[in-house]
């Protein structure tokens, strides 16, 4: 990236209907240094665990399939894929 900043992320529910939104915004690159290497802080790309590994298993299958193709054990591995946010 080029510039100030880096990205921060919160997640925003609402209770009321079950909607869920992804807020991005700047953040400064000091305080971005002094948190993304925390786990707990960085951001997962997937961050429905399993509901999202079977969304990607079933976006990825052949048209008109109701099964997915490999199922989400295939996709394991993008449980751990980070955004680097803070």
């Amino acid at each position: 990236m080029t510039g100030p900043y880096e990205v921060g992320h919160k997640d925003l529910n609402c209770s009321q209907n079950g909607t869920a939104i992804s807020c991005y915004y700047p953040i400064d690159r000091k305080e971005h240094s002094k948190k993304a290497h925390i786990y707990r802080y960085n951001t997962n790309w997937l961050r429905y665990g399993y509901c999202s590994l079977l969304g990607v298993a079933r976006a990825t299958a052949a048209w008109g399939e109701a099964e997915p193709g490999l199922g989400p054990w295939f996709y394991k591995y993008l449980e751990y894929v980070l955004i680097n946010t803070v």
